[in-house]
Parts: C-alpha cells; structure tokens; sequence
C-alpha cells in the first residue's frame, strides 16, 4: 500500500459522511422510478418487497433513458474519430500554414486505425447495456457508477459493470474529479471473489461463509502522470487482500447536476419528486371513487335478521318478507360520477412529467404527422438549454472515459497497433449534439453569404475560399472526402462547363442570324 491502514480508513468515513445527506432524497425518489432498490450502503434484503410503479413514471424514465443512449452511442456506430492536438504538433514539429494543415491530416489518418479496432472490441462488450442501466441511475437520481474490468482473454480484453448506489461511496479528489470510489461487494464466498478479483490471497477466509469485501480507488501523482491505487479489503478496511496500480481509474462515476457542497449529483427525479407524489395521490383518489361507483356502500333498513340474510352477489335471491308485520329494503348510496377535476390534474401532472424528461417534444409516436427526423438532436438541445451542466458532464464523465478507458487497455495488452504519434491523439466525438453543433456553423456560413448580398451583393459571392469551405463542410458534415472532387477536378469542370455554355450561346446566336 502507498499509505497506512488508517488513511484508508479515513477516507471511507469521508465518503460515508458525504453520502449521507443525499440518501434520503435518493431513497424518496426511488420509491416512484425504481421496481426495488435503495441508497443505504447496505446489502439488498433477500426478502425485498418490489414497488409498484406507475406506469407513466415508469414510460418517462426510460423514453428519458433510451434517448440519451441513442444520443450518445447510436446503433451499432463508431461514434468517436482520431484527431489531432494541433498546438502540440505546431510547438513539435514547428509546422505552420498548409505544411501543419497537411501533416495534421495524415496524422488523422495514421491514428484512425486505432480508433476504427478500438470500436471492434468496444462492439463486443457489454458497455450499452451497463452504461444504459446507469444513465437511468444517472437521469433520475443524479449519480450513476460502472466499472471496467479487464479480463485475459484477447479476444474480449475487457467488460462493463454497472454499480448500483447502494454499493456506491465516493468523493472528489483535489482536482474536482470523483476518482476517490469506494465499493461494496456484498455477501460472496471466497470462490466467487477469486473468480471476480483473480489474485486475491484470502486464504485465511472460510469457504462455505459469505462475506462483504470493499474495493478502494485513490489517485496518486507518479512523475507528474496521474496514476490510481486500487485495493481490495475486507468490510472494515482492516484487512488488504489484493492491490493493483492502474493508469486509469477503473470505476467511472458521473454526476447529472452537481449538488452544491457534495460530490453527489441530482438528476431530474428531484425536479419531479412532487409531481411523481401528486400523480399517484390523485390516482388513488380516483381508484377509491371508481370503487365507490362500481361497488357502492348501501343503506340498510328494516329487520336486522333480514337484512344479515341478503345476497348481493349478481342474479342473488332475497326474501323480502311478508309485507305486514316485518319488511326489508336496500338503496345504493352516493354513485356520483368521475371527479373531473382528479382528471384533469392526473392528465395535467402526467404532462408535466413529460416535459420533464423531454418526451416527444413534436407530438405522440403514433401522430405521424408530427413526428421529425431530427426529434433526438431537437431534445438533446433541450436539455442543453435547461441542464447545461447535465450535457457537459455526459461529455467529460461517461463519453471520454467509455473509449479512452478501453483503448488504454488494449494498447497495454499490444492488441492495438502502436504509433510513434500516438501523443498527439485526441479523440473527436459524434453524436447527436455535435452534429446539432456542426450544422449550425454550416448555418452561419449560409446566414453570412445571406446577410452580405442585403450589405454589399458584389462581393457575396467571393468572401470564402471555395475549396477550403468545401472541405470545411464535408468534415462538419462526416462526408467522406473520396467522394469530393479534387481542385483540380473541380476547376476542369468549371472550365468545361463555362464551354458548353459559350458553345450553347453560339448555336443559339447563329439559329437567330439566320
């Protein structure tokens, strides 16, 4: 270990504490959004109760869910390309003007075949599914956690593991980072935890019990490089039973909206708490009316003897006596009708939750008319505009780390190819809101053009560099640039196009003369 037990130890109790504050919130949220689950760093109970959840929360919280990963990953998409730190190859390589442009391109081109094998491996894990179960985490509460573990086989170097938040203590390190993760492994035998941690010496432990283990991440500087300490003890932090040091941090953390004086984050479920809480009052409201309607209570009157003996059941038989001396009756009482006012606030509270989450800003799936092709990069600016922060995170916490994190591991087991360039790699991500981006700086250059032909027409026409501009756009757009004509190419078009045209002019001169 690089420090004592007891720094260990004192970290824990941090984290502890820090959680503390937002377990209630947590709990109260998914007691609306999550069929079982809690905060508290405990074990799930073998005898959990499941939750009825309503419905529409439900619907809301994974169109939210799905939208996002779609947003992010897309279908089966390579959605970040090599590019290229410029300043660094400028101070390196002491490139300017076209010479840097020039180099800058075929370092792209030399880097991308790591990008392209890198989304080989990344195809065949499990990184949607686990990342896609956090982003709920993530959505509603604010806080989600995975881990990345490398395995020996080549052929799947690495998995991912979504950790739920009740396994889940962490804060952040000097750098506003949350790199300082601990989390629980809850009732494993010894078996299970070599099989999980291969490495582990916990000989002395009983084979047939069941025990809790702790895993440990904390950052630690080596020559300037961040480096992280991984350590796995028992539930006390008393005992080490294995340690590691990684260049990244296997676990990633990532935070919706970060709360003020916390390392947590608070998701959108804390916005909706009170319209998750009402909605379901005022359906049970309405089932307890509908239930009065359908099965009403009654008014009894007359012989106690008689009326013990009526049968209520449909098509039941009762005596109703002789009609002198005794006689019996019943009346249904109070069958009003539907509170319209509980409708209203149950379809007006539904809406807002909606909203809330950004669902089908242009109309029901079913109304195609209303439906557009761009709705995800439309809901995505959404939910820029609102939670800013909420985008920046997915940027910096979940896309950076989902592909560097994998590419670190493959270039430390020599699956990937090696490149003498490889410092100036930096990765360029694609996705729904960067070409929302992209295509509104195309829009600027057209709004430019536009605005000029109002300011001075003569000149409109000739501010940009056609070739430049062609292939500024053609990268903004992901066009592959084979497919564009060269300037060479182009020019002898528009030579042979200015021909024919004077050509088409003559003849037609010369069917007038005559």
């Amino acid at each position: 270990m690089l420090n004592n037990l007891e720094h260990y130890q004192e970290l824990y109790k941090a984290c502890v504490a820090e959680k503390q504050a937002i377990i209630p919130q947590y709990n109260q949220i998914m007691e609306y959004t999550l069929p079982f689950g809690h905060a508290d760093t405990i074990a799930l109970p073998e005898d959990f109760i499941n939750r009825t959840i309503n419905s529409e929360i439900r619907d809301a919280c994974n169109s939210f869910k799905n939208f996002v990963i779609y947003a992010l990953f897309g279908v089966e998409t390579d959605w970040a390309e090599s590019d290229v730190i410029i300043p660094l190859v400028r101070q390196n390589r002491k490139f300017t003007g076209e010479a840097l442009e020039e180099t800058v391109k075929k370092l792209r081109k030399t880097l991308e075949s790591q990008t392209k094998d890198t989304f080989e491996y990344l195809r065949n894990t499990n990184y949607k599914q686990e990342i896609g179960r956090g982003i709920y985490d993530w959505g509603e509460l604010g806080t989600a956690c995975y881990r990345i573990n490398e395995l020996s086989s080549d052929a799947d170097p690495f998995n991912f593991k979504y950790i739920p938040i009740n396994e889940l203590l962490f804060m952040e390190d000097y750098r506003g980072e949350p790199n300082i993760v601990f989390r629980k492994v809850y009732n494993k035998k010894s078996s299970e935890i070599v099989q999980i941690f291969p490495g582990a010496n916990i000989g002395s432990l009983e084979e047939d019990n069941k025990f809790t283990f702790t895993e440990c991440v904390v950052p630690f500087n080596e020559n300037g490089v961040q480096k992280f300490e991984w350590l796995l003890f028992d539930d006390s932090i008393a005992e080490v039973y294995d340690e590691r040091i990684y260049d990244y941090n296997p676990f990633t953390v990532f935070r919706f909206s970060v709360v003020p004086q916390s390392s947590w984050g608070m998701g959108i479920g804390a916005v909706a708490l009170d319209c998750y809480q009402r909605l379901v009052f005022y359906e049970n409201l309405r089932a307890r009316q509908a239930l009065r309607i359908v099965d009403p209570p009654l008014l009894l009157y007359g012989d106690k003897r008689l009326v013990e003996a009526f049968d209520l059941t449909p098509n039941g038989l009762n005596w109703g006596g002789d009609g002198l001396s005794v006689k019996a009756g019943v009346t249904p009482i109070n069958t009003t009708g539907t509170l319209l006012p509980t409708e209203k606030d149950i379809d007006r509270l539904t809406a807002t939750i909606q909203a809330l989450h950004f669902n089908n800003p242009f109309g029901s799936a079913e109304n195609k008319t209303t439906r557009a092709t761009d709705e995800i990069q439309y809901r995505m600016n959404l939910l820029q505009q609102k939670f800013d922060d909420a985008v920046t995170n997915l940027f910096k916490e979940v896309l950076i780390p989902t592909f560097y994190k994998p590419r670190a591991i493959l270039l430390a087991k020599d699956l990937l190819e090696k490149i003498d360039d490889n410092k100036y790699f930096k990765a360029r991500f694609i996705n729904a809101l960067t070409k929302s981006v992209d295509m509104q700086k195309i829009e600027g250059i057209v709004n430019m053009v536009q605005i000029s032909q109002g300011i001075f027409p003569q000149d409109a026409f000739f501010i940009f560099n056609t070739d430049k501009t062609i292939e500024y756009m053609a990268d903004k757009l992901r066009i592959d640039t084979e497919l564009l004509l060269t300037n060479q190419e182009r020019e002898a078009s528009k030579q042979s196009a200015v021909a024919s045209s004077l050509q088409a002019q003559q003849m037609l001169g010369g069917t007038n003369g005559q």
